[in-house]
């Protein structure tokens, strides 16, 4: 089979299922993954697919929401960076909640094709992981925030105080040397009765966040295992916040650098521990 009829067949198959996983359309097609992977790069620079961890997903699954959509494409390098990181954190057949944050929706594509139970308030992540066969999806109602497409309030709240998750994955609208802050009232009560239901706090923030305030405050440091940040995060700011809490760097790859570079120059825009992406250990306004 040439080489563009293999990519329209990954891209039909795409189209019908949503979501496949590389070492799924390699049998099918009777190649190597890594023949898949490139085929896979050339779909989604052509704009066709999103790559995620071990997969590739239809575009038109991505979320349409303008605002939502905004706020995706800012950082999104670094936002994919520190996705990859806190993927890695999570081990198969454990139980993930996922706010409705922009860097939470990369860490959701990541995720996808694993067996594991997923918990949001999130429509564009339920949808996400509606092409997810390996993953249990339960979804926290309530009144729909249309401009972010999450579910916030009472009802939010109750159905979370009747569950336990290993993990809670949350994003912020900023966050000082004292506290974390969102700014959205009945966002930060849901984001509270989350951070209750897991063991594991983990707070996805760019370094652009730091230092900035939100109107309403979600929590202190105490309540908070771990940061996953990009590797844009000043010295200060990392001695700051490993005195508090877990730090972990999230190392962009060249890949990821040139984009962030790329996106910058378009833009005009000039008790605890530190570790990277790696594993090594070191002293040390409303988000969608």
């Amino acid at each position: 089979m040439m080489s563009e009829q293999r990519r329209l067949k990954i891209l039909d198959m795409i189209r019908h299922e949503g979501y496949g996983s590389l070492d799924g359309l390699a049998g099918r097609l009777g190649v190597s993954e890594s023949t898949v992977r490139r085929d896979a790069s050339i779909l989604e620079q052509e704009g066709w697919l999103r790559r995620t961890r071990g997969g590739v997903l239809l575009t038109s699954s991505l979320p349409e929401n303008p605002h939502f959509r905004q706020h995706q494409t800012t950082a999104q390098a670094q936002k994919r960076a520190i996705a990859l990181v806190a993927a890695g954190m999570v081990q198969e057949r454990e139980t993930v909640l996922l706010d409705g944050g922009s860097t939470t929706f990369e860490l959701g594509l990541q995720l996808m094709g694993r067996n594991l139970q997923v918990v949001t308030n999130s429509l564009p992540l339920a949808n996400l992981f509606s092409h997810s066969e390996s993953t249990d999806l339960t979804l926290a109602g309530g009144h729909l925030h249309s401009r972010t497409g999450v579910m916030l309030g009472p009802l939010a709240e109750r159905t979370l105080e009747q569950i336990h998750c290993r993990w809670a994955f949350l994003s912020v609208a900023g966050l000082d040397a004292e506290r974390l802050y969102n700014d959205n009232q009945l966002l930060v009560e849901t984001e509270r009765s989350m951070m209750a239901a897991a063991d594991k706090v983990v707070v996805l923030a760019d370094s652009s966040k730091f230092g900035r305030r939100g109107m309403f405050p979600l929590c202190d440091w105490e309540r908070v295992h771990c940061v996953v940040v990009d590797q844009g995060l000043a010295a200060e700011w990392r001695a700051v916040i490993g005195r508090r809490t877990e730090l972990v760097i999230a190392d962009l790859s060249p890949e990821q650098a040139g984009e962030a570079g790329g996106a910058a120059a378009a833009s005009g825009s000039s008790g605890g521990s530190e570790r990277d992406g790696n594993g090594r250990v070191g002293n040390g306004t409303e988000e969608v």
